[in-house]
């Protein structure tokens, strides 16, 4: 057990020496984000574009008919726009396909920042 606990920290001191930095953000489908890296290059981890609950990005918009909607192809599109560049830039509904007309839709967005010179 402390052989495994060991492992685990000695994984996450490395990351961290290694200078990549995970973030996660949440977007509403209407405002532009920045994934920002300084110089090192994006790595896109994980996308989830559409609606699947009643309280994110409620102030946006009123109209919640669909909370099972998603886009299931939203993390190879933000992947080919930002992974290995150090700015990237994405606005929701100008990125991705609509995958539920009539529906307020958000993006929840995780990435690291990769040491510079890796891709």
């Amino acid at each position: 057990m402390l052989q495994r606990g060991l492992s685990g920290l000695t994984l996450l001191l490395l990351l961290c020496h290694d200078g990549v930095k995970a973030t996660d953000l949440v977007i509403c489908e209407q405002q532009p984000t920045f994934l920002s890296c300084g110089d090192a290059p994006i790595k896109v981890r994980s996308v989830f574009y559409g609606r699947d609950d009643m309280t994110t990005c409620t102030s946006v918009n009123t109209d919640y008919p669909d909370t099972a909607c998603a886009l299931s192809d939203a993390l190879p599109i933000a992947a080919t726009k930002c992974d290995g560049k150090a700015l990237c830039q994405i606005i929701p509904h100008e990125t991705f396909s609509d995958p539920c007309s009539g529906t307020s839709k958000y993006m929840r967005l995780s990435y690291d920042c990769l040491r510079p010179g890796d891709v």
